[in-house]
């Protein structure tokens, strides 16, 4: 199960993608991609038309997601104390949203499939880091 960040997604849609992100699609026909809705309100945070943004919509639908339970005060606990976690061990902290994707992984044991530079360290550091 792999967890693909929108850094990844971001790319995927581009008009000229890396060669990693287009192996993105046999990933997804394998069953063995998943999402959150952060990374659903990320990448449709970004500038396109209604018809993309309606076709992408769509196509997450059919995704499986790993999304904690962010109604709990147990929840955002534990992902505060990831920032705590990761100054320990002498990494540099990601933001908010990184520290919710890490922790949705981390609770459905996901690997975590990113181009963004602190979320890539934190996840190769706890081993859950995905290299297609």
């Amino acid at each position: 199960m792999v967890l693909v960040d929108t850094s990844v997604w971001i790319d995927f849609f581009s008009s000229s993608p890396k060669s990693t992100s287009l192996k993105l699609p046999h990933l997804i026909e394998a069953r063995q991609v998943v999402t959150s809705l952060v990374v659903l309100a990320e990448v449709l945070s970004g500038q396109m038309q209604d018809k993309t943004r309606n076709a992408i919509r769509d196509s997450f639908q059919s995704l499986d997601r790993v999304d904690a339970d962010w109604n709990t005060i147990q929840t955002w606990d534990s992902v505060s104390r990831i920032a705590t976690e990761i100054r320990s061990r002498k990494l540099k902290v990601p933001g908010l949203v990184d520290r919710m994707l890490f922790y949705s992984a981390r609770q459905h044991s996901a690997l975590i499939w990113t181009y963004d530079l602190k979320l890539g360290a934190l996840a190769r550091y706890f081993k859950m880091n995905f290299v297609p």
